[in-house]
């Protein structure tokens, strides 16, 4: 039993490191904020049809249902085989292109190549489902949505990586040489080598934890032999393999228990009314206003992460690298703080999810027409857009299920997904037309502050009508949020 025990916690914690690093290294939509003028120049495009790549790989990502469904049908192997496929393809092919080891590709080579690319997220993210389901059957929830977050560290660790390769520093700055200068004198390669050992740090967790647990069990069962042999002169194995069993299970019950499930109510918040049909869902007035905040939300300030190497460029700085990984870095810390906030308050209803996108919709409005100012504010503004945008991202998923029902779950959500690749098209078309009309034509590049801002001015005016959005979703959803609430103490 001890053996089978230590067996089971080492594969649950080298599970969810492979998850977490599966995660971490599956997220396209960084590839745009760092290469974006490589693809124009390579792809001999103009920034609208940059952008329409940009929708393509976003577009790719709405065709999850199809590897969830292929993962009732087909090994858990299998899926991660076709994801890793899918990717290597979609940006192997593009990356040898880029560095003219293949023949130019053209525009439609391209669209197609990033629907494939955006659509391999999809199948990583399918097979850490599984992993997540077969590994942490009781808090698979919670297991899966951390490790989800690591996905928001994409962009710093790429950045990292290719810096510590290439022997290259992107910017002059960081975010860690401020506070500790002596960083600076880290050579990029040891920099990179410390990002790969802090990645491996749930590998090693799993073994010190299975160590620990070993060590544990192994004087438990020394103590209680000793204890029998006091008590009767002798030892009655069967008694002691009994009370080790025991123990074992009350330490299981637990640890179940501190990692309980995110979502305690798996049939929504209302469940007489809203769980209803899909055709009621879509002319149900509170779904198209959860849409709109969406689009208007975290979908924008995905657009903004995809403009940010030409924003940057614009404006004479060459710090797209060191924006990229603090609006990485923030995305990843919105997350991972949204999860834990709604984990430790999931039973107290401390404040309803319609409210809290309130609270983190109002300072992105404000972060966008602060980019009209100075360089100074796009680091800050960048900061607020990564840390909404990632904590929303987290928190509407959960609203979704809450506000409309789990019946027919991925279709809902695969229809409130559809924001991303419209909102990109529309915001990134507004900001593409608005920079080639200030440089010089479709291929121009444009300096000076007056590039976007026009588009920030347009962005900023959209962000505030998300906001508004979200207060009256939350005015029209508070009486019922607030019987949920007197339920759940009564």
């Amino acid at each position: 039993m001890g053996n089978n025990q230590l067996k089971f916690r080492l594969s649950s914690w080298l599970t969810l490191g492979c998850i977490t690093l599966l995660q971490a290294s599956s997220a396209p939509r960084f590839i745009f904020s760092a290469c974006a003028s490589l693809m124009e120049q390579n792809y001999h495009i103009s920034h609208v049809q940059l952008n329409n790549l940009i929708v393509a790989s976003e577009t790719g990502r709405l065709f999850g249902f199809v590897s969830t469904a292929a993962a009732t049908c087909f090994p858990a192997w299998m899926i991660l085989f076709i994801g890793l496929v899918f990717g290597l393809v979609g940006y192997g092919v593009q990356c040898f292109c880029i560095s003219h080891r293949i023949p130019a590709l053209s525009f439609w080579q391209a669209l197609l190549l990033n629907i494939l690319a955006g659509n391999s997220s999809c199948w990583i993210n399918t097979y850490c489902q599984l992993l997540a389901t077969r590994n942490f059957k009781d808090s698979y929830r919670t297991i899966f949505e951390i490790t989800s977050t690591y996905s928001g560290l994409s962009g710093k660790i790429l950045t990292s990586l290719v810096e510590g390769i290439e022997g290259r520093k992107g910017s002059t700055n960081s975010m860690i040489e401020p506070v500790a200068p002596f960083f600076g004198f880290v050579s990029l390669r040891l920099r990179a080598v410390i990002l790969a050992l802090a990645l491996t740090i749930p590998f090693a967790v799993a073994l010190l934890t299975a160590a620990a647990d070993r060590f544990s069990e192994e004087k438990y069962h020394s103590q209680v032999t000793r204890r029998e042999s006091n008590d009767s002169g002798e030892s009655n194995p069967e008694k002691v393999s009994k009370e080790v069993k025991i123990a074992i299970g009350e330490e299981r019950e637990a640890d179940q228990r501190a990692g309980g499930e995110v979502d305690s109510d798996d049939k929504g918040l209302f469940k007489a009314g809203n769980d209803a049909g899909m055709k009621k869902l879509l002319l149900n007035v509170d779904f198209w206003m959860f849409y709109l905040v969406n689009a208007c939300g975290p979908t924008l300030g995905m657009v903004y992460l995809n403009n940010l190497e030409r924003i940057t460029q614009s404006r004479s700085m060459g710090e797209a690298s060191f924006l990229l990984e603090i609006s990485s870095a923030f995305g990843f810390f919105g997350r991972i703080l949204s999860i834990m906030f709604h984990w430790y308050t999931r039973e107290k209803s401390v404040i309803a999810n319609p409210a809290l996108t309130v609270l983190l919709m109002i300072p992105m409005p404000i972060a966008v027409f602060l980019l009209l100012d100075s360089n100074r504010c796009l680091y800050i503004s960048t900061g607020i857009l990564g840390t909404c945008s990632g904590a929303l991202i987290v928190i509407n998923s959960m609203t979704t299920s809450e506000l409309f029902g789990s019946k027919n779950s991925v279709a809902k959500q695969t229809i409130v997904l559809t924001n991303i690749p419209l909102g990109s098209l529309l915001f990134g078309y507004l900001a593409a037309i608005n920079y080639q009309s200030e440089g010089a034509g479709d291929h121009g590049v444009c300096i000076g502050l007056q590039c976007y801002q026009k588009t920030f001015i347009i962005w900023g005016s959209i962000c505030f009508t998300g906001t508004i959005l979200s207060f009256l979703l939350h005015l029209r959803t508070q009486n019922l949020y607030s019987q949920k609430s007197f339920s759940v103490g009564n």
